[in-house]
């Protein structure tokens, strides 16, 4: 996954935030549901200041409702500029760089374990995922039963990308190689 400021920054965040409802979430639900707005205004501010009892009062008015705003911690470097914001629908987010590698190979389920784990596992530190002690792929093994069934099936389809490619490749070869003999065949 490249990334980039936003996505280094959400990162950033979700390690940083004490807030129980981005606590207990993954990088990938997190990343479909919210996004980093980099400057605050007036009506953020004013949004942030608002008591609990305030927002639901509103909840009542007229009009598009609000999106949900979170602040981020005051340890967090843009703390004060910055603010994470709810999408009114879900997006799906696009993974840059690399591609997760596949599960069923023995010389990448190391890191098809750790990308996955980093994905679709809530965490926080490094040992939230995998203890010093431990493979990815055992650590990926143990905490499986923390990742959602939604999130389950974005990991099938991960797999069935990898599968459809195969296929492709291989049929690919299959013609290469009928096209050759078709060729050798012909007279000049």
């Amino acid at each position: 996954m490249k990334m980039t400021i936003a996505s280094s920054l959400l990162i950033q965040e979700l390690i940083i935030n004490t807030d129980p409802i981005l606590s207990t979430t993954c990088v990938y639900t997190t990343s479909s549901a919210h996004y980093i707005r980099k400057k605050m205004n007036t009506s953020d501010f004013k949004y942030l200041s608002e008591s609990a009892a305030s927002v639901e009062k509103n909840a009542n008015r007229k009009g598009r409702p609000h999106n949900e705003r979170f602040p981020f911690q005051q340890q967090h470097p843009h703390a004060t500029t910055h603010l994470m914001m709810k999408y009114s629908q879900l997006h799906v987010p696009i993974l840059y760089g690399p591609q997760i590698p596949r599960q069923d190979r023995d010389d990448t389920r190391e890191r098809c374990s750790r990308a996955l784990l980093t994905l679709f596992v809530p965490w926080r530190t490094v040992t939230d995922l995998c203890s010093a002690n431990q493979t990815w792929e055992d650590a990926f093994k143990s905490r499986q039963h923390i990742i959602s069934v939604h999130s389950w099936k974005i990991i099938e389809n991960i797999q069935l990308l990898h599968e459809c490619k195969k296929d492709r490749d291989e049929h690919l070869l299959q013609v290469i190689a009928e096209a050759q003999v078709d060729n050798d065949a012909i007279d000049p």
